[in-house]
């Protein structure tokens, strides 16, 4: 089927600055400036139990605690002259936490978990994801990520210690060119994959390899040239030190794990702005306007849904995504979804889990009443502004403006099949049922 929503996208550099401010009004749109102030503030408590479960799984790769958090905090943290200091002290904090019975690890791994449903629901939030993960998968892919990142760590320790004692490799390692890009290159490689493992396996959506991928290449760029820009404050500008003495470390950690959230949060709204580009922005469903005068209670809104996947269903694609529905109508995700929940309370259509979540008729076409659509929506709002020509508009129109004058009986009898005028008219396919209902 074909996209409703005829766009011409932009292509260079009108196309680069298209999605960065898409990405960029997304970002204050989502308040993700007060979302990664609360991943910061859990990062603090989840830091010790992390770095346990962390230098547990390395011990088998026979890596040393002080050398996994040095190179740690090389990678992550920008202030080299007190990396030393931070990283003797979260040694012996971590040193501490192995001392704890088994209430006290529970409760470390607890926040540990409580860490990482903070982040899924921050990505859920961002990809528009209303339907959680079930308790088993998330566990599964907490876990994953909890052993599998200091794994890529630990590996890229081994590979900078092991690759110098390799003869070519001994000999040219002692060029100050090649020990400056090792310090470079592989901080960025090992930001890149722990970014890229956050967009595309923690959000409960179908991430795309590009958008994810591109959305980490930026954000570690950004977090490379924000370590540079955040040290070089520190040492010459800020009076931590002088106002608060040694306890000046604390607040600067704070406020840099702060900042990497930001970056965090930056590149995921980069990676959904690519993916979404077709697809208008949920700012513009105003959510400060009046509730009737919401997408999400449009009766147009409603019955273009209803029309787009009865136009699937005949043509035999389907069942059909949120993502597909708001490509093709032209509206923004929120709003798709608003109608899609209020249309499965109903019991008009259902869930299924074919393609990763998608939707179908829970009541067959023929038997889904006009007057029970109209009761449920709001007819006054009219046509959303960002929505633009789309197929049975003609009909759609037509059929609002005579819901005035049709008496209440006839409208009783009318159903979605009746004003579903199609192109090509033709029966539905013989493999779907018509009482086919929602799993």
């Amino acid at each position: 089927m074909t996209t409703l929503m005829e766009n011409k996208r932009p292509t260079g550099l009108r196309y680069a600055l298209a999605i960065f401010m898409k990405a960029l009004s997304a970002f204050w749109h989502d308040r993700c400036l007060d979302v990664a102030a609360i991943l910061a503030f859990m990062t603090l408590f989840a830091i010790v139990p992390l770095l346990a479960i962390s230098i547990s799984v390395l011990s088998h790769l026979n890596i040393k605690q002080m050398e996994f958090a040095g190179i740690l905090l090389r990678y992550f943290f920008p202030l080299q002259n007190y990396q030393q200091m931070i990283t003797k002290n979260i040694s012996d904090f971590t040193q501490n936490a192995t001392s704890l019975g088994i209430f006290g690890t529970f409760i470390l791994i607890l926040l540990s978990f409580e860490l990482m449903y903070t982040i899924e629901d921050s990505l859920d939030h961002i990809w528009r994801v209303q339907r959680s993960r079930s308790a088993g998968k998330r566990l599964v892919i907490y876990w994953a990520n909890l052993t599998v990142s200091p794994v890529l760590l630990g590996l890229s320790l081994l590979f900078s210690s092991k690759i110098r004692e390799k003869g070519f490799f001994e000999a040219i390692y002692h060029f100050g060119f090649i020990q400056n890009l090792q310090h470079i290159l592989l901080p960025f490689v090992m930001i890149f994959f722990v970014f890229f493992l956050l967009y595309k396996l923690i959000p409960n959506a179908r991430v795309g390899n590009r958008p994810a991928i591109v959305g980490s290449f930026f954000g570690a760029i950004l977090f490379q040239i924000s370590k540079g820009i955040f040290s070089y404050y520190v040492y010459h500008y800020s009076m931590f030190f002088k106002v608060y003495g040694i306890l000046g470390i604390g607040f600067i950690f704070l406020i840099w794990v702060y900042i990497s959230w930001c970056l965090v949060l930056g590149g995921a709204e980069i990676a959904v702005a690519i993916q979404y580009f077709d697809i208008p922005q949920d700012a513009a469903t105003n959510h400060a306007a009046s509730p009737l005068s919401q997408p999400s209670r449009s009766l147009y809104l409603a019955m273009a849904v209803l029309l787009t996947i009865y136009h699937h269903y005949l043509e035999g694609t389907y069942p059909v995504t949120r993502d597909e529905l708001a490509r093709q109508i032209g509206a923004p995700l929120q709003a798709i979804q608003d109608i899609l929940n209020s249309l499965c309370s109903r019991h008009i259509l259902g869930t299924s889990e074919v393609r990763g979540g998608s939707y179908v008729f829970h009541t067959a076409p023929e038997n889904i009443k006009l007057s029970k659509i109209y009761a449920l929506f709001n007819p006054l709002g009219g046509k959303p502004h960002f929505l633009k020509t789309i197929p049975h508009e003609k009909a759609l129109n037509t059929w609002i403006d005579e819901i005035k004058t049709i008496p209440e009986k006839e409208l009783e009898n009318r159903t979605l099949v009746d004003l579903a005028i199609l192109e090509e008219t033709r029966e539905p396919p013989a493999d779907v049922s018509k009482n086919e209902t929602a799993g």
